[in-house]
C-alpha cells in the first residue's frame, strides 16, 4: 500500500471516487487469489502425476502395463479450492483497500 501512495493520489486527482479505488484494489485482489488458486492447482496436479508415477514404477506395475491410480481428485474440490483461495484474497485485501480509499492527495504530496 505505501509504495502506491502516489498511485491512488494521481486516480483521486484524475476523478476516481474513493468507492472507484476500493473496488480497484478488491478486484486486484480477487484476480490475483482466483491466479494464485489456478496456479497451485496446477503444480499439485503435476505433483500428483509425478507421485503416481514414482510409486507405480517402484512397484514395478509399469512394465506389465498396469498403472494404479491412487489420487482421485473431484472437481468439487477444486472448486471448492478457488472459492477458499478467492476468500483468503477477499479477507486480506479488504483492509488495505479501506486505506487506500480513505488517502488524499494531498497527504501523499506532502509526504514525498
Amino acid at each position: 500500500f505505501l509504495e502506491r501512495t502516489k498511485e491512488i493520489s494521481i486516480m483521486k486527482t484524475l476523478g476516481a471516487t474513493d468507492h472507484d479505488i476500493w473496488r480497484f484494489f478488491m478486484w486486484e485482489a480477487l484476480i490475483l487469489g482466483l491466479l494464485g488458486g489456478i496456479m497451485g492447482i496446477v503444480v499439485a496436479f503435476f505433483g500428483q502425476q509425478l507421485t503416481m508415477l514414482i510409486m507405480n514404477i517402484l512397484a514395478g506395475l509399469v512394465e506389465d502395463g498396469h498403472v494404479v491410480k491412487i489420487f482421485y481428485t473431484p472437481m468439487l474440490v477444486l472448486v471448492e479450492f478457488l472459492v477458499f483461495a478467492m476468500a483468503i484474497a477477499f479477507v486480506t485485501g479488504f483492509y488495505p483497500a479501506l486505506r487506500a480509499r480513505r488517502l488524499h492527495p494531498l497527504d501523499a504530496i506532502r509526504n514525498e
